[in-house]
């Protein structure tokens, strides 16, 4: 004997799944996403299982070209370090050191294996690092978009990290 859903049950059934879709839950999976920026570089972020705060941005490593004020351009690599808890399918980082700044945005598809962005960066770089005298100069990657797709799942990983919010650098 089959059984036909009654129109509420169905209409109850159908808000669900459009609460879904329009994003009322998340699908972001713990894992590397590694993609490439409108530069041509290399960009990686990185989300993890915290044992209290659910999935966890990490960080990333960034690869742009910059314009410099002397009008240079300049390849610039650097990684930064987060503790950014992700409680939406978007999500912004910003670090602002004594010689890098950088905005980092993040939008997750439905499915969450692929991420979409924006990049802004500049630090100070050395005029000439072979001169005695050792002046810099202000340089600027202006808005660099990407797209990354999920490389490696962390499905165990765990962090016991920084305070959430908490933004650092590391070395390029």
């Amino acid at each position: 004997m089959s059984k036909t859903l009654r129109a509420p049950t169905a209409h109850a059934a159908l808000a669900l799944t459009l609460a879904l879709i329009a994003g009322g839950a998340h699908a972001q999976v713990a894992g590397t996403y590694a993609g490439t920026t409108s530069d041509g570089l290399s960009i990686e972020i990185t989300l993890v299982n915290s044992e209290t705060d659910g999935l966890v941005f990490t960080g990333s490593s960034t690869q742009w070209n910059e314009t410099c004020k002397t009008g240079d351009v300049k390849f610039a690599w650097w990684g930064i370090g987060a503790y950014l808890p992700v409680t939406a399918k978007k999500l912004s980082s910003e670090y602002k050191g004594q010689s890098l700044y950088q905005t980092l945005t993040m939008k997750f598809d439905v499915s969450g294996t692929t991420v979409t962005g924006t990049v802004k960066a500049g630090e100070a770089t050395y005029v000439d690092v072979n001169s005695s005298i050792k002046q810099t100069e202000p340089c600027n990657s202006g808005l660099v978009t990407y797209t990354a797709t999920l490389q490696s799942p962390l499905m165990a990983a765990r962090h016991h990290g920084m305070p959430a919010g908490s933004v650092q650098a590391f070395t390029r």
